[in-house]
């Protein structure tokens, strides 16, 4: 399953914290709830950092319990 989100945190690029776009399928671990692996970082800001958005993101790279999103 697919979901995307928007999710918030700090990001050392722009230096301040940030709400960006995302998406993310979800990933179960037996005995544990599921966990949401990011697909693809649709931050409108990911040009202007001058990174690969999909490694080097630390809002779009945050670990996220499926359910939280």
């Amino acid at each position: 399953m697919e979901k995307i989100a928007n999710i918030t945190g700090p990001c050392s690029y722009l230096d301040e914290n940030v709400t960006i776009r995302a998406r993310f399928s979800d990933y179960s671990v037996l005995g544990n709830g599921a966990y949401a692996t990011p697909i693809e970082n649709l931050c409108k800001y990911r040009d202007e950092c001058d990174i690969d958005p999909d490694d080097d993101c630390p809002v779009f790279n945050q670990t996220f319990r499926w359910n939280e999103l």
